[in-house]
């Protein structure tokens, strides 16, 4: 056979099974990840920021209960050490308290969904 027919049988096939198979998985985990942003909670004082090498570089910020709370997007770079944040469970949305002043993040616009 032409290698020329090979190599193009080779590419349709691998389109195909791009679009069968990888495009609805992107599709699932935007869903879960959505879900799950929307279904946490928490309220506390940020007491250290740090990127969480062990965990495939993730932004991760401690709060002073101890509890760690990984971010994924731009959000991680809008809190600062010292910062009271606080996302209720059931909404998208989460409060950065800084020096009097609120700040208001919509998770929309930090996650690729």
């Amino acid at each position: 056979m032409d290698f020329r027919l090979i190599r193009n049988i080779s590419m349709v096939f691998l389109g195909l099974f791009f679009l069968v198979f990888l495009m609805p998985t992107q599709e699932k985990t935007r869903n879960y990840v959505k879900e799950e942003v929307t279904k946490e909670s928490y309220n506390g004082i940020v007491i250290k920021k740090y990127i969480d090498k062990s965990n495939h570089a993730t932004p991760t910020v401690i709060l002073k209960d101890g509890r760690e709370l990984s971010f994924i997007g731009n959000i991680y770079d809008k809190i600062n050490v010292g910062d009271s944040i606080v996302k209720f469970s059931g909404d998208i949305k989460m409060f950065i308290y800084r020096a009097g002043n609120k700040i208001e993040l919509d998770n929309r616009d930090y996650y690729v969904w």
